[in-house]
């Protein structure tokens, strides 16, 4: 459902499916100029809330505390011998059970 009302001025254009479910009929009954304030409303809060998060990992970087996930060495070794044999990257993807970057993370390191 769009947060808009149709042929007026509005910054954003998002739908939020989940908040007119059977547990917040509340919301349906709301008038429609209300709607578009109540989406400004949640799309504000996300971005806040994201921008939070990047403040924070940026400055767990900064102290050495948030290193990102670690490489699998072991699936890496695997990777790198299923090449060497001539395997293809679509076919080490498919035979190991993980993705095609992971094959070509794991192959260029």
């Amino acid at each position: 459902m769009k947060l808009c009302i149709e042929n007026t001025k509005c910054d954003f254009l998002v739908s939020f499916p989940f908040l007119f479910t059977l547990d917040n009929e509340w919301l349906i009954g709301l008038s429609l100029s209300a709607q578009p304030l109540i989406g400004y409303i949640l799309v504000s809060t996300v971005e806040q809330s994201t921008e939070r998060q990047r403040e924070g990992i940026a400055i767990a970087k900064q102290k050495g505390k948030y290193k990102g996930k670690p490489v699998n060495v072991e699936l890496s070794e695997r990777i790198r011998a299923l090449a060497e044999e001539g395997t293809n990257k679509m076919q080490i993807a498919k035979q190991l059970s993980c993705s095609r970057t992971t094959v070509y993370k794991a192959l260029s390191s």
